[in-house]
């Protein structure tokens, strides 16, 4: 009740703000229409295009990059992970930390097929695994863009992302270019990584198009627009 009621403080003061930025559609329509706010533009994050291409290969690599906190979700992703790999080999690895760290540390120890890897935090993580990385989940309860998803994108990494969470189904042209499940769900989230793994090649023609799709967050679409629109209110 406290968190919603601070939440309601705030949005009652963006109707007389003299310029609102969000990321979707969605978000717009509800401060126009709800807040009454009169100027918002969605901008979106730049995510540049680097080059690579994966390739098929006998064990991939699965890697979650982020926040290790509840939010993100990383236990999740660990838990079902290392039930899946009992069916399909395949090297689990976490990049990241945060106050779930304890908790996957020990998930880790209990694993008996020496198949997890654990980071912790590293500056620029996908720039400098890119390589390594053969399949990037997304696991956030909740999400804008997010970040991470549009990074792994930018290196043509396949995507799997839960649907109906930020700009996940965007990104991911809905599922045509990376794989989406239903968040919270552990079977629609194996059966589609379990079907990344059996048929990599399929992940990267995925892959390739939500690439191509990058061009709506280029330099032009996000970081020249918001200097735009704040060059029109000064």
């Amino acid at each position: 009740k406290k968190k919603f009621f601070l939440r309601n403080i705030v949005t009652f003061f963006y109707k007389y703000t003299d310029l609102v930025i969000t990321f979707s559609e969605q978000n717009k329509s509800f401060l126009k229409k709800r807040i009454k706010v009169k100027n918002v533009e969605i901008i979106r994050n730049f995510f540049p295009k680097y080059s690579g291409l994966k390739k098929k290969k006998k064990i991939y690599n699965v890697f979650f990059v982020g926040r290790l906190v509840p939010d993100k979700d990383p236990i999740f992703f660990l838990e079902n992970c290392m039930s899946l790999s009992q069916k399909i080999r395949f090297n689990i690895s976490v990049v990241g930390k945060g106050s779930c760290f304890e908790t996957i540390k020990s998930l880790s120890n209990s694993n008996t097929q020496n198949n997890i890897k654990i980071y912790g935090y590293m500056d620029d993580a996908i720039k400098k695994l890119n390589k390594k990385i053969d399949i990037i989940c997304i696991t956030s309860k909740f999400d804008g863009t997010p970040n991470v998803l549009g990074e792994a994108v930018s290196y043509k990494i396949p995507c799997l992302a839960p649907r109906d969470v930020g700009l996940s189904n965007m990104i991911l042209f809905n599922g045509r270019g990376g794989y989406l499940y239903k968040s919270n769900s552990n079977d629609d989230f194996k059966n589609k990584l379990s079907s990344m793994l059996l048929h990599y090649d399929e992940a990267i023609n995925r892959s390739k198009l939500a690439y191509k799709g990058l061009a709506r967050f280029d330099y032009n679409n996000t970081l020249l627009k918001l200097e735009r629109c704040v060059n029109e209110i000064l």
